[in-house]
């Protein structure tokens, strides 16, 4: 069985990876988000949303995701992401044995939001327990839930 355990998660309009490895968050969502369906009210307004999430791993792992509106049967997305043993290295040492940190940026996707709610992004191990790693509140021209 796989030994991980999830850390933070954020969402973000973009995750970047910067020629010197590190990364870049770009418009991170901090509290409700608003829309306002505009000229066109009969299409739900649209958001890219990307999702940034920190684990630590140690043994070969498939990490699956899914967002949904909070009490929605369907997701409106999901994700897998299959991250391979650690390997020992020769400067850093013994990885295998060890938990280790990284980043599992998950790609920016245009988001309908047709009702205003909560918003969840949940995480699992391939087959395991889902967790709530965050939510945000959605607000549509100023009508809650």
């Amino acid at each position: 069985m796989s030994t991980a355990k999830f850390l933070s998660a954020v969402a973000c309009e973009d995750v970047r990876t910067e020629a010197s490895g590190s990364v870049t968050l770009v418009g991170v969502f901090t509290g409700p988000i608003g829309f306002e369906s505009g000229k066109d009210a009969t299409r739900p307004p649209r958001l890219p949303i990307a999702f940034y999430v920190e684990v630590e791993m140690r043994d070969a792992t498939t990490f699956e995701f899914e967002f949904k509106r909070r009490g929605a049967s369907r997701a409106l997305s999901q994700y897998g992401v299959e991250v391979e043993r650690m390997e020992d290295d020769e400067v850093l040492g013994p990885l295998s044995s060890k938990m280790n940190r990284i980043a599992l940026p998950i790609p920016k996707r245009q988001y309908a939001f047709r009702r205003p709610g909560d918003y969840v992004l949940r995480g699992r191990l391939r087959g395991g327990r889902w967790k709530e790693l965050l939510s945000f509140y959605a607000v549509i021209d100023g009508e809650t839930d």
